[in-house]
Parts: C-alpha cells; sequence; structure tokens
C-alpha cells in the first residue's frame, strides 16, 4: 500500500499515512496543526485526515549580554515556535547562588535590560521561549559583569542613562557613559562631521534605556530643506489603543513642531515656525507624578510647555532615535541629529534650559552651531 510521509519543520515529527489515494497536505493551521487527506472525492470512505499537533518552542540558541553600569542588556534571536505563537520569555540569571527566575513581565521582545546590578559581579543568564504549549529548553548561559566607567567624558551629562555624539568620530554610535552602542534599525544611518542623518521611515537607532514613568528626552536636530513629517523618536508605535500608548516627538507637518503623548496631552503643537536647515535643542520630561514638560531651545525666548497631564502606560520598549517603533507611511521624513541625552528621571523646565545651555556649548567645541538665546 503507498505510504505518504511530512515532517513538521517547526516540531521536527514526522507523520506517514498509508493509502490507495495521492495525498494531499494543506498547510499549517491557526490551531498549530497540518492536515493532510487524500486527493479523490470519488471515494469519501478512502479520506484520511492527520494532524501534527503544536509543541513547545525549540531552544534559544544566540543569546548575549553587554555589560553597562549596574545594567547588562541581553539580546537574542526568536527560535522555532513549534506551530504556536511565542508570547513571552522565560529569563533566569546566576549571580552566584543558582538561577533564579528574573522578573521581566510577559512580552514576546527578544531584548531586556537587567539594571540594579552590582558592579564587578558576573550574572550568568539563560532564557527560553513560551507558546500556548508551554516552555522551551533554556538557552546556554551567557554572562555579563558590569562595571563603572573609570572616568566620563567631562562633557558628558553624568545622571542620564545614556548620552551620545554623533559624526564620523563615533562610527559605532557609542554612549559616552556606559559605552553601549545604538543598535541600528532599518537603513543604518549616514554620519557626516559632527551629526548623522537618519534616513525616514522605519529607519533609526535603538538605545539599551527602556521607557520608564519618569523620563527625559533631548536631541540637537537639524531640519533638512525640503523634509516635512519625520519621527524624530520616542516609545510609540502606529497601532491602536493601548499598543500606542507612547510617547513621540515629531516633526515636521509642513513647518510645525508637534510632540504626541498618548495617554497624557496627546498632540500638542510646540511651534507652527520650526527652523529649517539650523541645528536646535528639543525636550521632552513626563513624570509619573503627571507633569509633562516640552521644551525648544530658541533665540530670545525658549518654547516651554507645561501641564498636569502626565503619560501614558509604560511601554515594554527601549527608547529610540528616529522611526524604529512608529513605522507609519505618513512619516517618511529624514533628519539630522548631533547630540541625544536619555534619562529615566523627570526634569524641571529650568533644568532643561540648562542642559539646553550645556549642551549649546559642547556642541561649539565640535564645530556644530546649535540655535541659542
Amino acid at each position: 500500500m503507498p505510504t505518504f510521509s511530512f515532517r513538521n519543520t517547526s516540531t521536527g515529527v514526522v507523520t506517514t499515512l498509508e493509502g490507495d489515494l495521492p495525498f494531499n497536505v494543506s498547510g499549517l493551521l491557526p490551531d498549530g496543526t497540518y492536515t493532510v487527506q487524500a486527493l479523490s472525492e470519488e471515494a469519501p470512505s478512502m479520506i484520511t485526515i492527520a494532524t501534527v499537533s503544536a509543541s513547545v518552542p525549540a531552544q534559544v540558541t544566540t543569546l548575549s549580554v553587554t555589560p553597562g553600569d549596574g545594567r547588562n542588556t541581553l539580546t537574542w534571536s526568536a527560535p522555532g515556535n513549534g506551530g504556536s505563537p511565542i508570547t513571552d520569555y522565560a529569563i533566569e540569571v546566576d549571580s552566584g547562588a543558582g538561577f533564579g527566575t528574573v522578573a521581566d513581565g510577559t512580552s514576546a521582545s527578544t531584548g531586556f535590560v537587567h539594571t540594579g546590578l552590582t558592579n564587578g559581579t558576573a550574572y550568568a543568564y539563560r532564557v527560553a521561549a513560551v507558546n500556548a504549549e508551554g516552555t522551551g529548553a533554556f538557552s546556554a548561559s551567557a554572562s555579563g559583569t558590569p562595571v563603572a566607567p573609570t572616568s566620563l567624558p567631562a562633557a558628558a551629562e553624568a545622571d542620564a542613562q545614556g548620552h551620545w555624539f554623533f559624526g564620523t568620530d563615533n562610527a559605532t554610535d557609542s554612549d559616552m557613559i556606559t559605552g553601549q552602542s545604538l543598535v541600528a534599525s532599518g537603513a543604518a544611518p549616514v554620519r557626516s562631521n559632527g551629526y548623522l542623518s537618519i534616513q525616514g521611515q522605519a529607519n533609526g537607532l535603538l538605545s539599551h534605556v527602556a521607557d520608564s514613568a519618569d523620563i527625559t528626552f533631548c536631541a540637537v536636530v537639524r531640519r533638512p530643506l525640503g523634509t516635512t513629517r519625520a519621527i524624530l523618536g520616542g516609545v510609540m508605535d502606529s497601532g491602536a489603543g493601548a499598543a500606542q500608548a507612547g510617547w513621540s516627538p515629531f516633526t515636521w507637518d509642513t513647518n510645525d513642531l508637534h510632540v504626541r503623548n498618548k495617554g497624557g496631552s496627546e498632540v500638542v503643537e510646540l511651534d507652527n515656525d520650526s527652523p529649517l536647515d539650523s541645528f536646535y535643542f528639543l525636550g521632552l520630561s513626563l513624570s509619573a507624578a503627571g507633569q509633562h514638560i516640552y521644551f525648544r531651545g530658541t533665540p530670545g525666548t525658549n518654547i516651554v510647555n507645561a501641564g498636569n497631564t502626565g503619560r501614558g502606560t509604560v511601554r515594554n520598549l527601549n527608547v529610540a532615535l528616529g522611526d524604529v517603533h512608529f513605522n507609519a507611511a505618513a512619516f517618511v521624513g529624514s533628519f539630522d541629529c548631533a547630540e541625544l541625552i536619555v534619562w529615566q528621571s523627570a526634569k524641571t523646565a529650568a533644568e532643561l534650559e540648562a542642559i539646553f545651555l550645556r549642551s549649546r556649548d559642547r556642541l561649539a567645541a565640535r564645530g556644530v552651531t546649535v540655535l541659542a538665546p
């Protein structure tokens, strides 16, 4: 009697069928099974149905750990899902007393920043994927030892979680405080003397700094001639409802400079005559207590929008420069950036002004002129 075998490439399970009619495989169904049946409908009694059930995900095999100051950044690639979508990753850590669970919440993200660690202590990690069928095998362990920087550049904002200068002298987009590099998403940026250029929709750089209830994002940017509607950064994507409950400074709609703070003050027009082809300083501060401050350094009088409409839900995403998370076809403009600073703390308007003035001076030393009072 003829036989037919097929293999589920996610689980490795091989099923063999017997019969005197040819068989047809219809494909993977939404419930994680395959359907196989005889081709002829003239003899219904000969129709054979067979299924291969979903299984737990395959083992994670690509775990890496990048140390920082009091933190380790974990990254890995998604393994085969076993025929059922991966919904979470279990993370375990061992700092000398055996592996224990890391309380990282539920997320299908293939990365995690473990903070609050002791510099000089080695931390070993292992990761396993989770789906509706259960938890797959844990990865081989990978280790990282957080370390404080021996010294900070005089220009760095020492209390920030990340501070970047951009240009041809920083080809890896590395952070002055932790040494960690931004990760390109989409097209790589183009570097020039003292700044880099982000190319538009779906392109940008992902930082190691996670969104938090208190957050401050500052950048020195320039709108090139002819550019409209460019995403400057943040953690908001283009989904609906809770999926969009993040913040994103974005520009430019004609000459208007907007800030979007989903779940907080929503869309705010900060300026309807934003500078063209000149570098200027922008700052956004959100607090868990419910305050927002949007700031633009401006010749004469700084533009400030402040209020008690705070922020929406903290996203399980890292802060990005450019259009990493939003990725909407309406926002295709490019922009230039000379400096980026991110804090997991809120700043006052006076603090933002002081940061702005320091930024102006340190970028002048790099040959970049920032519009200033």
